[in-house]
């Protein structure tokens, strides 16, 4: 039988035990630390650097082709390349650099006024007590305190009605989400009831903890998803859901385990006990909604694009495994088609597009790019890969899309200086007036016949310092 690897990366000081045969990329995984990546591991980004730090696994042609000498000699390797031979040190010990800088939720806007009418209700009940003449059962007397609601009740909830009813005298609080009885408390209780707004996107995933009763954000945090590992883009998801269903729950945990993070953390900046959560309402682009439900997604990667749903979901939390009060309703909202999904609902819902005759357009620029243009009474909608546009990945016709461009006063020259960092070539000074600022430039490697959007990204930044 071979022997087990230990490997350790640093600055987590994660430590997880693999099989030779192993690559990094995968040990890192296992032990739950995101190596940047936008290819899935296809080795094809050139992202997932790592260093070695005892000379333990040879390079490889593509850190050969990645990585500079002294680089490589240094121990710099592509973790999803680097495989763990079957004889080498019992410990591997390896440096990650950090992922990108953790992203912020926006906190300016405008907004537009709108009457809050929450579908999640406290209300109390008086309840009359039960008689020999009068054996009205502890649902019926819950209900006949809320006429004006059809009221339904989870097998939880009823299981929990004996020693509530009997246990808080005459009164109670019930705690209703639409129709839906969710929890019955003892007594009139004055706590206030909260809901989750998230946004689950490919890159970032947002929450927000609101108080029902005044609509005011308690608690906001955002985070990397970190179904990052499994690639960048909807694409590099869907193939990984289609090695099969182990795939797809590993996308599904992921995603559920960023919300986890994301609740703990506005649960604590609000102080407020997850378990008064009682509703929350998830929004993502379609690809996203299907992995987060641990539907397979296979079919919006083939013609004709169709999504398994498209209708909004209402769920129990614990259904979602979700650590909220169990009974709490999750909802989403309805997607618009297979690339438009039910952030541009919830975009187009917050923003008022459409709503009179007025020409408006509403651009959404993520991983995915949506575009919505409305007038007369019309609304178009379309999408486009805009994260790999940006970013070059994937893309083998453009290899100078910038990735980074930094402008810094020069003392010196009492002028700005721009720094440029290219895809998969190493960053650039440009000075005004240099042979590099003239427009057309591109640093060593590049070629000048790249596509006209890479030119035009380079005259642009090029053009920058002398702009400033």
């Amino acid at each position: 039988m071979a022997r087990l690897r230990t490997l350790t990366f640093q600055p987590q000081g994660a430590t997880v035990r693999v099989p030779p045969g192993t690559t990094v990329f995968e040990g890192a995984s296992w032990a739950g630390v995101a190596i940047d990546s936008t290819c899935g591991a296809r080795g094809t980004c050139h992202k997932c650097r790592v260093r070695v730090l005892q000379d333990a696994i040879p390079p490889t042609t593509a850190d050969m082709g990645t990585f500079s000498e002294d680089e490589l000699a240094a121990g710099w390797r592509l973790a999803c390349r680097s495989i763990l031979p079957a004889d080498g040190p019992a410990l591997v010990e390896f440096e990650v650099p950090p992922l990108s800088t953790r992203p912020k939720a926006a906190l300016l806007g405008r907004g537009r006024h709108v009457v809050l009418s929450p579908s999640l209700q406290m209300r109390r009940v008086a309840l009359p007590p039960a008689t020999l003449d009068n054996q009205v059962s502890d649902l019926e007397r819950v209900a006949a305190g809320l006429p004006d609601l059809a009221l339904e009740a989870p097998l939880s909830v009823l299981r929990s009605l004996p020693a509530t009813v009997r246990g808080g005298g005459c009164d109670v609080t019930a705690v209703v989400v639409g129709n839906r009885l969710v929890a019955v408390e003892p007594g009139d209780t004055d706590r206030h009831g909260y809901g989750l707004a998230i946004d689950l996107g490919t890159t970032t995933v947002v929450a927000a903890l609101l108080d029902i009763d005044g609509g005011a954000i308690v608690g906001l945090a955002s985070s990397l998803n970190k179904q990052e590992r499994f690639g960048s883009d909807v694409i590099s998801r869907i193939s990984h859901a289609m090695t099969g269903p182990q795939g797809l729950r590993e996308l599904q945990d992921a995603a559920l385990s960023t919300l986890e993070v994301l609740i703990n953390e506005v649960s604590t900046e609000a102080g407020v006990d997850p378990m008064s959560i009682y509703c929350a309402v998830v929004t993502g682009n379609s690809t996203m909604l299907h992995l987060f439900l641990g539907v397979d997604p296979t079919a919006l990667a083939v013609s004709p694009f169709a999504p398994v749903l498209r209708d909004a979901v209402d769920l129990a939390a614990h259904e979602l495994r979700l650590p909220i009060h169990p009974e709490a309703r999750v909802q989403t909202l309805p997607l618009l088609g297979a690339y438009v999904g039910a952030d541009i609902t919830a975009g187009i819902l917050s923003t008022g597009v459409g709503r009179d005759d007025a020409v408006s357009l509403l651009i959404d620029i993520g991983t995915n790019g949506e575009v919505v243009l409305a007038a007369g009474g019309r609304i178009l909608a379309t999408s486009a890969p805009a994260g790999p546009t940006f970013e070059g990945a994937e893309i083998r016709a453009a290899a100078c899309v910038p990735t980074t461009v930094r402008l810094k006063p020069s003392p010196s020259e009492r002028r700005w200086r721009s720094k440029c960092s290219a895809v998969g070539h190493r960053a650039v000074s440009v000075a005004p007036g240099s042979p590099t600022s003239r427009p057309g430039y591109f640093p060593p490697g590049c070629s000048s016949r790249a596509e006209g959007s890479s030119t035009a990204a380079r005259r642009t930044v090029t053009r920058w310092p002398t702009a400033c």
